[in-house]
């Protein structure tokens, strides 16, 4: 009996139970588009659980067969996780992500440190605004840290091509536009939120304490990125998606796979926007009243009065 020759193949099904043998090498085959269910003891199991159950009996009973003339459940997860290359292909772009947000994101935290401990900032905010001073820092930083990556992605790319596991027309070009689109958005939120945190202390050892907060806000995107992703298409990588914090984690492989709609896409795009407005003038402000202030460290309450 050929898999192709209906939706619903089963082939020399046997179930026992103890003693009693309930089916003794049954075997047959539903046809694609005809209407099919099973009839017992107890009436109709329900409408749509016809190919669940069938998924059970071949997993229990040991016989060979198909659902759709794929394997059941194994199958199901395999085209809901996508392709192994694709899986591949996600991990590597959240991965990469994450790491150069969280570590030019320290960068920016670190810079602001080190000019209030040497009291470099004096001598530069007599020149310039401290949000000019914000600015300049922050954007210095991220051409560093896009530079950078696209140099990641494109020895990345060039191994993958050598490998065979990419597409010029496609893959790249695609991989590259949406990293190279996100990361500037997700450079732009946390760092602004990191040199507000650096600027709460004077000295590099109680830098920890201000960035803890922010250190679990990104690594707990990431697990969530990493979960959401295992379904691309499902409701928690939707949500997740339009969430500022982790958007610019989980958008780019979504989008880079071909998951996420052109809606989905400029609504991500139109909060993360929003949001990094909102959060450039909360570490602007903070920034301001925090950065002259050395000693002890700053609260956050008493930089925002």
């Amino acid at each position: 009996m050929e898999n192709d020759t209906g939706s619903l193949v089963l082939e020399d099904l046997t179930r026992r139970y103890g003693d009693v043998v309930a089916l003794d090498g049954l075997s047959f085959s539903v046809p694609q588009g005809t209407m099919f269910g099973f009839v017992g003891p107890k009436g109709p199991p329900g409408q749509g659980r016809a190919c669940p159950r069938a998924g059970g009996a071949l997993r229990r009973g040991g016989s060979a067969g198909s659902v759709g003339a794929a394997a059941p459940r194994r199958d199901a997860r395999r085209r809901r996780r996508g392709p192994r290359g694709a899986r591949v292909h996600r991990l590597a772009i959240t991965l990469l992500l994450y790491g150069q947000l969280l570590t030019y994101g320290f960068w920016v935290a670190i810079g602001v440190v080190e000019e209030k401990s040497s009291r470099v900032v004096e001598i530069l905010l007599s020149a310039i605004r401290p949000r000019q001073l914000l600015a300049g820092k922050v954007l210095g930083i991220g051409l560093l840290g896009a530079a950078q990556l696209l140099l990641v992605v494109v020895a990345g790319v060039a191994l993958a091509l050598l490998a065979g596991s990419l597409d010029v027309k496609g893959d790249i070009l695609g991989t590259v536009a949406v990293i190279m689109l996100f990361f500037p958005l997700g450079f732009a939120l946390y760092a602004c939120l990191f040199a507000s945190a650096g600027a709460l202390v004077s000295r590099q050892e109680d830098l920890q304490s201000t960035t803890t907060p922010l250190t679990i806000l990104i690594v707990g995107s990431y697990i969530v990125s990493f979960t959401a992703l295992q379904d691309p298409g499902g409701t928690l990588a939707k949500v997740a998606s339009l969430v500022p914090v982790s958007s610019p984690l989980v958008m780019p492989p979504r989008l880079a796979l071909g998951q996420a709609s052109a809606v989905e896409v400029l609504a991500a795009v139109a909060i993360l926007l929003l949001t990094i407005a909102a959060v450039i003038g909360f570490a602007a402000r903070v920034y301001e009243r925090a950065v002259m202030r050395t000693g002890k460290p700053v609260r956050l309450r008493e930089a925002l009065r």
